[in-house]
């Protein structure tokens, strides 16, 4: 039975000496979801509305993925609620999903749950403080708190709760069916847990290690030489690493299969294939991240960062009642679609009643023209998805600057709702860079920000885009006299480390915050 298998992409100012474990943290990359394998549950069946995502993990049959609002999806089996995510309920930084439960981490650091509770894996323990990760398993609930230390709940039939005393501090944590894995910040591997098939004894000449993840009953380890090992059950081979299979920059475990994303972008499996959840579809050409379920597997492809620019709450609606906001200072974008979301509650629940959504007055789409969208005045918002050519986007943007109307239909009035909200989102593609050169956006340049990020043994323009602006291997004085030397300058050829478009104050703390050697 499944565990976690949370994916996290490269955070913008992950540890530059290795090991580089990655921690919870937001991702960089946005993109689309590709999975393959059973599908009994829906949990494939991503929603049609879901846009552009930026982390992904997998359940034992349902499937969750933050996107790149920070708002979290979830779909697939939901026997006990575990894809009913509270209405309201804000940015997410993480989650994970487990067999009927789901675990999320707010924006806050606060750690939450639902879905089934049957052995109290929904009780988040009320000291547990600030949280940086969670981790779900099959019937037991993982928090790693800001301190590296953890805290477990729900069954402990087999120890998966009792975390040992003396524990090391960790960085991250993964969780199996029964057992636990962390990576401590010196890239030492513990477990504790469930250990009847060996998938808690660590190897003894494992090495320095960048990131975990578990299955039902066996444990991937990603060494700091981007090799990959593997303990525990091997029914299904799911331990059994392929020999030709070379450099790896991300693994995820499945119930009983395991994934790797390879150094040249290619994704290889091994194990259980019951449903085809080896059987990765092709053309697969940009993937960043990899998430396994019991039966069914799923993939992040990225080509592009979405740049999500929101209203403010434009307030009640009516049919008397329009509102627009203007967005201003667009940029040019990647030939991908522009996203446009409208977030609303109000009295949208009969086909006659909708909203009419327009952009410089020529008509996008109209939203929530489904009978159920929502009761007659819901609590939570009601979510929907429209689309913008590049080329209509680029028309519309040339004089620096879109409105976007929002335009209820006759029926709708805000004396029926008077709860009723308006959020409207605009998200615009940004292009990657191909810092390695390699003709294709890869998880290297998705990962772009880090120290060597594309793990080539040289400095290259990814580590510019770090801070490293003459390539001498450190960030130094002579980086920060480049930056002082184009302070204010727009789109600069270097120094913009945020992403702002001008070179100032935050690329400073930024720069100043990754002092010392690269790599």
């Amino acid at each position: 039975m499944p565990a976690t298998r949370s994916t996290m992409l490269f955070p913008r100012a992950v540890a530059v000496a290795l090991p580089a474990v990655l921690a919870a943290a937001p991702a960089l990359a946005d993109g689309v979801i590709t999975s393959w394998g059973a599908n009994a549950y829906g949990q494939r069946n991503a929603p049609a509305d879901l846009g552009a995502v930026t982390q992904i993990t997998a359940g034992r049959f349902h499937t969750l993925a933050i996107r790149s609002d920070s708002t979290l999806a979830a779909w697939g089996w939901n026997f006990a609620g575990q894809c009913n995510v509270p209405p309201n309920f804000g940015a997410v930084l993480q989650a994970s999903a487990g067999n009927g439960h789901t675990l999320a981490v707010r924006a806050d650091g606060s750690a939450a749950a639902w879905g089934d509770n049957s052995f109290g894996q929904c009780n988040v323990p009320a000291n547990l403080g600030t949280v940086r990760q969670v981790a779900a398993g099959n019937l037991h609930s993982v928090a790693l708190r800001a301190d590296g230390s953890l805290a477990a709940w729900g069954s402990n039939a087999l120890g998966q709760c009792s975390v040992p005393a003396g524990f090391p501090a960790a960085q991250q944590v993964v969780a199996g069916a029964s057992h636990n894995v962390v990576v401590t910040p010196g890239g030492t591997v513990a477990a504790f847990g469930d250990n009847s098939s060996g998938q808690c004894t660590v190897p003894s000449d494992l090495g320095p290690v960048r990131e975990v993840s578990a299955g039902d009953a066996h444990t991937l380890a990603l060494r700091a030489d981007r090799s990959v090992v593997a303990w525990g059950d091997n029914a299904y081979g799911q331990r059994t690493v392929p020999a030709d299979l070379g450099p790896v920059l991300r693994i995820a475990a499945g119930g009983n299969h395991s994934l790797a994303l390879r150094q040249d972008g290619t994704v290889r499996t091994w194990g259980w294939n019951s449903s085809g959840q080896r059987d990765v579809p092709t053309p697969l050409p940009n993937v960043v991240a990899l998430a396994g379920g019991y039966q069914h597997s799923v993939a992040l492809d990225c080509t592009f960062r979405l740049s999500v620019r929101s209203s403010p709450d434009l307030g009640n609606f009516g049919a008397a009642l329009p509102r627009e906001h203007r967005f201003t200072g667009l940029p040019p974008i990647a030939g991908a679609a522009v996203e446009v979301t409208v977030e609303a509650r109000g009295d949208l629940d009969l086909a006659s009643k909708f909203l009419v959504i327009t952009a410089d007055g020529q008509p996008l789409g109209n939203a929530f023209t489904a009978p159920g969208t929502s009761t007659a005045c819901p609590v939570g918002m009601n979510r929907a998805l429209l689309t913008m050519s590049a080329a209509t986007y680029a028309a519309l943007a040339s004089d620096g600057e879109i409105a976007l109307r929002v335009e209820p239909s006759a029926a709708v009035s805000a004396a029926q709702c008077p709860n009723g909200a308006l959020v409207v989102k605009l998200g615009i593609p940004e292009p990657y860079s191909d810092c390695d050169g390699n003709g294709r956006n890869d998880a290297c340049d998705i990962a772009i920000g880090a120290a060597d990020v594309n793990r080539n043994g040289r400095l290259d323009a990814c580590e510019i885009a770090y801070g490293d602006f003459n390539l001498d291997g450190a960030v130094n004085g002579a980086d920060l006299g480049m930056m002082l030397g184009v302070w204010g300058v727009a789109n600069p050829p270097y120094g913009d480390l945020n992403g702002d478009g001008t070179v100032n104050g935050a690329d400073l703390g930024l720069l100043l915050s990754r002092w010392g050697p690269v790599g």
